[in-house]
């Protein structure tokens, strides 16, 4: 039978677990409010920019071939750097171990050799721990995700892509879905390349435009640019989807320390009960065996 003051201080502990679990929860779901409308906020620019550079694009596309830029040209890929989105902190359920898993069979599927920049502490242990080597390693993602925060690392990737360390580049994130959802994700960033920029199916017709300065020029500006905000749109996306994970997981260890604390307190109840009734069955056996005395002696 377990000891009466034990299972109190069970009690007592599970049910201050309970109200650290729901603190963490509300705070994350503040969080991920402020989180979801900035990843909402940033994809009607983000779309707009690709058809932009899809215009673009097709506009440059009739000067040479060595007039166009180096983030258009696609070349034989031998070596690939994967960035990984993932955070400096767990409990947050499956979202870390996602992300990693989603960049691995990435890595699995390219006939190259892959270098790892990673974001967040948990993405840096993880690929190490699978073997994987690291180009960069950045800090978690902070509460409000900036232009700053995805900046250096698409200067890293232009960098090294330009001079030729490696071939193509891609983002492991997160992408947020709803508050239940959040689906890991792998988008290529460099190269562009024109049929990235155009899409597999035939669009509508691209009006024509008259640019000033000319589209190479313009080119030459907007795709870095365009670098900074895919990157950006990632971490936007990551950080929605880190505090939904978070606060769905908080969410269920807060009901599951409940119902536990519910379980100990049923259980306490019925061993408090065993006990007085054990009590109540000596008060009245004693009270028998005086009164049977008292007959026999009388």
């Amino acid at each position: 039978m377990p000891n009466v003051r034990r299972l109190v201080r069970r009690i007592e502990t599970v049910r201050s677990l309970a109200q650290v679990t729901k603190a963490m929860e509300l705070i994350s779901a503040s969080r991920m409010r402020r989180a979801q409308d900035r990843a909402l906020a940033a994809r009607p620019y983000a779309q707009k920019l690709q058809q932009v550079l899809e215009h673009l694009a097709t506009a440059a596309s009739k000067g040479a071939d060595e007039e166009i830029h180096p983030f258009l040209r696609e070349r034989p890929v031998s070596q690939v750097a994967i960035v990984v989105v993932a955070s400096d902190r767990g409990l947050c359920g499956g979202y870390n171990a996602n992300v990693v898993r989603a960049a691995l069979g990435y890595e699995a599927s390219l006939e190259a050799r892959v270098r790892y920049v990673t974001v967040g502490r948990r993405a840096r242990e993880a690929i190490l721990g699978a073997g994987g080597q690291l180009m960069a390693d950045f800090p978690g993602l902070p509460v409000n995700v900036t232009l700053g925060d995805a900046a250096p690392i698409a200067r890293l990737l232009e960098s090294a892509y330009l001079a030729g360390e490696i071939d193509a580049a891609a983002i492991a994130y997160t992408r947020f879905v709803s508050t239940m959802a959040q689906v890991p994700a792998i988008l290529p960033i460099l190269p562009f390349g024109r049929d990235r920029l155009a899409g597999d199916k035939p669009g509508p017709a691209i009006p024509q435009f008259i640019y000033e300065p000319e589209a190479r020029l313009l080119l030459e500006y907007l795709l870095p640019h365009a670098v900074e905000i895919a990157v950006l749109s990632c971490l936007l996306e990551a950080a929605a989807s880190e505090h939904s994970a978070r606060m769905v997981a908080m969410r269920n260890a807060t009901e599951n320390a409940n119902e536990m604390g519910r379980e100990l307190v049923r259980l306490f109840n019925r061993l408090r009960q065993e006990r007085i009734t054990n009590e109540i069955l000596d008060i009245a056996g004693a009270t028998e065996a005086v009164t049977t005395l008292a007959r026999q002696a009388g």
